[in-house]
Formats: C-alpha cells, sequence, structure tokens
C-alpha cells in the first residue's frame, strides 16, 4: 500500500505538470495570437495615417474579412479626423470607378481602394488600366493569406504580388504584421510609395498586405486595442518622424522652350490643336497663349471637348468635310500645327492628318512620356506641363516683333461653315446644346460616358459662334470630364457619383444605354437609406440617358453593313427600359421620346428646376430617360 501511495503520488506530480505546462502552452498561444493580433492593428494603423498624413482623404472598402484590420484602422483614423470619407463598394468594379473619379476631383490626389484576397482585386483591374492610361493616381491596398498558403489551394487564395505590375507604377509585397520588419521603415516606405504614385507621370500603385489571423477580437478588447495604437502612433511619430518625406523631381526639359516657340513664331499659318487635358490644368496661360498667337499669326484653332475650352470659344468643327477640305488649299493650309495635351476625340482630325496634311511641320506639347502618335506625324515631342511651356513661351514671343495680322482673312460664310458639320442632326444638335447650357447655367460638371454620347458633343458642343449672350462671363468655362485612358463604357454611373461625393459639386452624367447596363450594381448609391447609413453626402445629380435600345455608335461605322447574327452580336439590340430599376432608388425619374425640339429642350430645362427644388432625402437626383432610334 505503501508504495502504491508514492505510485499515485507520483502520477500526480505528473499530471499537474502536464497540466501546468498545457497551461503554460496555451497561455503562449494566446499571448502570440494577441501580439498578432495587435501588430495586425498596429501595422495598418501606419499604413493609412502615413497616406493621410500626405493628403488622401477618399477611401473605398469592398467586404472581407481578411481586410478587417485595414476595415478597423480606417475607423480609428476617422474618428481622429472628421475630414476622412469612408465610402462602402459592394460591388468591386464599381467602387473602383468610383475611386478613380474621387481621385480626379481631389486634384489628382490619390483615392486609396481596400478590398479582401482572392478575386476581389481582380475586380478592380479595368479601372487601374484606365487610371494607368489617363495618369491618374490609384493606391490599391489588398490584404492577402500569409505566403505559406498562397500556393496551398488556400480558400479565397490567388497570387497578388504584382497582379497589376503591367499597370502599375510601383508594387509593395510587405511581409506579415508579426514578423520584425521595422515599423520606422514602414512610415518611410508608405511616404516612398505615395509620392512614386503621384510623381509625373501619376499611375496607380499596389500594396499588398499579409495577415496572419486572428484579424478580430471581441468588442470588449476594441478600447485596450485604441489605447495600444494610440501610444505606438505617439512613440513613431516624434521627432524626425513629424514630417513626411518630401520628393521632388525637377524638370530638364526648360531648355527646349526657346528653341521651339522659335519655330512657332516664324511659322506663317498655325493650326493649334488642343487636345484632351488633366482636370488639375490651369487653363489661363494656354488661352493667353492661343489668343496671343491669334492677334499676330494667321492661327485656326481647334479645341477637343476634353480641354473644357470648346464651349464659348470659337473652334473649328474637324467633324466637317468643308473644314479637311478648307485646311488643304494651298492658301490656307498650316505650315505648322501645334499640338497641346493630349489625345484628340476626333476621327476627322486624324483623317486629315493622313489623307489632307502629310506635309506641316508638327510640335506636340504634353507631360505625357510615352508615344503619343497614333498616326505617326510628331516632328518634336516636348515633355513638359503646359502652363509651364505656355507661361515661358508668352514671355519668349513679347521679346519678338510680330507682324500684326487679322485674324484670318476668311469671310463670314466660311467661318460659318467651319463651324457647322455638313449632316446636322437638329434633334441631337439641341439635345447637346441644351444639356450644355443647363450645366454652365447651374454650375453643373458635365461628366460624359463614351462611345456615341461623347462623340454627339465633339460633334455638336456650342462654341462661341452660336451660343450668342449664353456667356457674358468670359472667365467661366464649362467643366467637362470623361474616362478617355482606353475608353471603356464601364464605370460610369459610380464615376460621377464618386466625382460628386469627393468634389461636393453638382454633376450632370450623360450616358448611353448599354454603358447603363454595365454600371446598374452603382444603383446602390442612390439609395437614400444606404447614403444615410454611411454619412454620405451626395450633391445635386442628373442622370440623362441616350437610351436608343442598343450599339448605336456601331451604325456609325463599317460594319453597319453586317446582317443578321453578326449584327446582333455586335451591336446588342435590346428592348429594355430603366424605369424598373430607379424604383429600387429614392430618385425623380422620368422618361421622355424624342421627337419635338420644344418638348426637348422643356423636359430637360424642367428636371434641373425639380433638381434644384426637390425636397427629397437623396440630395435631389433626378433621372431623365430619353428614348431615342437607333441612330
Amino acid at each position: 500500500m505503501k508504495g502504491q501511495g508514492k505510485v499515485t503520488l507520483k502520477n500526480n506530480l505528473l499530471k499537474k505538470k502536464s497540466k501546468e505546462k498545457s497551461v503554460t502552452k496555451s497561455l503562449a498561444k494566446s499571448i502570440a495570437k494577441e501580439k498578432i493580433l495587435k501588430n495586425n492593428f498596429l501595422y495598418s494603423t501606419i499604413i493609412l495615417e502615413g497616406l493621410r498624413r500626405n493628403g488622401v482623404k477618399n477611401f473605398i472598402i469592398s467586404p472581407g474579412h481578411r481586410c478587417a484590420p485595414l476595415v478597423w484602422a480606417i475607423n480609428y483614423i476617422k474618428k481622429r479626423d472628421a475630414s476622412i470619407i469612408s465610402i462602402p463598394a459592394i460591388d468591386e468594379r464599381a467602387g473602383a470607378y468610383l475611386a478613380l473619379a474621387a481621385s480626379k476631383a481631389s486634384n489628382n490626389v490619390a483615392a486609396v481602394l481596400i478590398c479582401t484576397s482572392g478575386t476581389a482585386l481582380a475586380n478592380y483591374y479595368p479601372a487601374i488600366i484606365e487610371a494607368y492610361r489617363d495618369q491618374i493616381p490609384l493606391i490599391i491596398l489588398s490584404a492577402d493569406r500569409p505566403l505559406e498558403m498562397v500556393n496551398s489551394d488556400a480558400n479565397q487564395t490567388i497570387d497578388q504580388n504584382q497582379i497589376y505590375s503591367k499597370y502599375s507604377k510601383a508594387n509593395l509585397n510587405m511581409l506579415p504584421a508579426d514578423s520584425d520588419y521595422p515599423i520606422e521603415a514602414l512610415v518611410r516606405e508608405i511616404d516612398q510609395i505615395f509620392a512614386t504614385a503621384h510623381a509625373y507621370p501619376s499611375a496607380p500603385i499596389h500594396i499588398n498586405v499579409p495577415f496572419r489571423e486572428p484579424l478580430w477580437n471581441n468588442q470588449r478588447n476594441a478600447l485596450l486595442l485604441e489605447r495600444f495604437v494610440e501610444k505606438k502612433l505617439k512613440q513613431i511619430y516624434k521627432n524626425n518622424f513629424n514630417k513626411i518625406v518630401k520628393i521632388i523631381r525637377p524638370s530638364t526639359y526648360l531648355s527646349e522652350i526657346a528653341p521651339t516657340a522659335t519655330t512657332i513664331a516664324n511659322a506663317k499659318k498655325i493650326l493649334i490643336v488642343v487636345g484632351r487635358l488633366k482636370t488639375t490644368c490651369n487653363l489661363k496661360p494656354i488661352v493667353e497663349m492661343i489668343n496671343f498667337l491669334s492677334e499676330n499669326k494667321i492661327t485656326y484653332v481647334y479645341y477637343d471637348v476634353l480641354s473644357s475650352l470648346r464651349y464659348a470659344r470659337y473652334s473649328l468643327n474637324f467633324e466637317n468635310d468643308f473644314v479637311l477640305n478648307f485646311l488643304s488649299e494651298k492658301k490656307h493650309s498650316p505650315d505648322l500645327i501645334l499640338h497641346l495635351g493630349g489625345r484628340v476625340l476626333s476621327n476627322g482630325f486624324y483623317k486629315y492628318l493622313t489623307e489632307k496634311n502629310k506635309e506641316s511641320n508638327y510640335i506636340l506639347i504634353n507631360e505625357y512620356p510615352n508615344k503619343q502618335d497614333p498616326v505617326h506625324r510628331v516632328n518634336l515631342k516636348i515633355e513638359l506641363a503646359l502652363d509651364v511651356f505656355c507661361l515661358q513661351a508668352i514671355n519668349y514671343f513679347k521679346k519678338i516683333n510680330f507682324k500684326k495680322v487679322e485674324y484670318n482673312k476668311i469671310n463670314k460664310i466660311e467661318k460659318i461653315k467651319l463651324d457647322h458639320p455638313d449632316d446636322e442632326n437638329l434633334i441631337f444638335k439641341n439635345l447637346v446644346q441644351e444639356i450644355s447650357n443647363q450645366c454652365f447655367i447651374n454650375d453643373h460638371i458635365l461628366y460624359l460616358a463614351n462611345s456615341l454620347t461623347i462623340r454627339l458633343f465633339n460633334r455638336y458642343l456650342p462654341n462661341k459662334m452660336n451660343i450668342g449672350k449664353m456667356n457674358p462671363n468670359k472667365n467661366k468655362e464649362l467643366k467637362i470630364i470623361s474616362n478617355r485612358g482606353v475608353s471603356g463604357i464601364e464605370g460610369f454611373m459610380a464615376s460621377s457619383i464618386g466625382y460628386a461625393i469627393s468634389s461636393k459639386k453638382a454633376v450632370t452624367l450623360v450616358i448611353g444605354d448599354l454603358a447603363m447596363i454595365h454600371d446598374l450594381n452603382s444603383l446602390i448609391y442612390l439609395n437614400a437609406n444606404f447614403l444615410k447609413e454611411y454619412n454620405l453626402y451626395l450633391p445635386p445629380l442628373i442622370i440623362i440617358i441616350l437610351n436608343n435600345f442598343g450599339g448605336g455608335i456601331f451604325k456609325t461605322l463599317p460594319v453597319v453593313n453586317a446582317k443578321g447574327e453578326v449584327d446582333k452580336h455586335i451591336s446588342t439590340p435590346h428592348n429594355f427600359s430603366f424605369e424598373n430599376f430607379f424604383k429600387t432608388t429614392d430618385v425623380n425619374y422620368f422618361s421622355f421620346k424624342i421627337s419635338q425640339i420644344q418638348s426637348l429642350k422643356k423636359s430637360i430645362h424642367n428636371i434641373y428646376k425639380i433638381s434644384q427644388e426637390s425636397k427629397r432625402v437623396i440630395n435631389n437626383v433626378c433621372v431623365l430617360e430619353i428614348i431615342t432610334k437607333n441612330t
């Protein structure tokens, strides 16, 4: 019995030690998990706080579990900075276009996209390509599984590293937050990558952040986590970490201005073409230089619809065959083409270059560093900001004694013919002019969807010749925006809503039926309860849908001759109208069958009046669906 007691005692001691060892292991595991949790939240906060300190205000968040630490950090930062806007993006593709427009509306300060792992970030791709081609900064923060799970068939896991490499300037694939990566290094890394996104040319950048679990803790410990993060931030941002890194890359092209200005000054006849301009572009020096040359040289001017200079300024219209023939005559033909800004929308202009004018010297002034010469005609390209070039060129021109000339020896009849397209469609001409005038009167940004919509505005947008007393304020311009980086038709409703929310300015979106179908998921943002839930303010918004029941632009192309199934698959005919879709929202919806010009003008005028007077909680959103024949 005595021996048996000793065995029992020994067994009890062994059990006790085993239990203590188990408790120790459990405690160690718990401590390890707590460390991972704290580091997840700390690293997320440092990343987002670093972006906020660099000026980011707009955060668009797609749903998911893996990005929970980033979402927590956004909410924490919003408590400390009331100017931060966070917008939910239930549909990732729409959310990415919303972020694209928010960046445009914020003087090209990048909006931040946050998503979970897997296919979520793949849905951002169309807008990222558009941003890359249009030089718009975007910052994509994708949550990820740690490396050991990427190639293990773990759920919702793909290889996210370098996924946007073809269409991004930088890609930062971080180590998991529980590693020994120095926090101070992370602070500087965020400063550097923000500067990279905004350094010329601006473009998207991608930060991939792997998180080990746990990703979230019970709400009871939220206050403890906030205190922990707050303490760490105070330690991190002291002394030299109070200031962000500033990176300056000076231009090396200023020496090119004088010889180029000499070439311009020596030209006998100049055709100035102002292409698509950035929303941040300073228009005043451009206008001053053009006015100076017009007063001192024989100068023809063409303003692209996306230059925001066409409205209320005299412009040639390259959709007019008379213009092409007129400029082809020896006595009128320019010996210099001066192209300012980005690509031109007009096919007529490129037709002129390839068929009517193969000899003129062609100078292109634009910041964009890549090739911008679809018909291979540029003789000299200056990669420099337009306002810098124009200011320096004006100073140079003022030192030269120009021989004063009248603005072209063009008689009144020829001038009218130069302005008007040959095949005027009065219905569409009046539609474009009435929308433009209402935007001008009511201070609306005009956001144009691609395809037939933007081409109608490029063709019929009124200018100084035919708006009469419409524009007594010569300094006021009609701001026109589109997504023309790669000219896709998706994401336009999201873009117009994102621009309105970020800029806090009224917006009119003109959109075709197929583009509208592509973006129906964005209707969620026109729901009053949804906006209220997320504390979002949507300024007055007018949506004008041009519904021709299919791809109307294809009727203007050679494919119009296709018959049967070929035509159906290309022009995509349908019988949708959008009234029932908008019944799910809280907007004022109206429809109108295009016919008489007077009733058309009245309908457009009325929706702007209703938008101003509406008491709806959705903040005066009106939709006008204009039913047209398939043009």
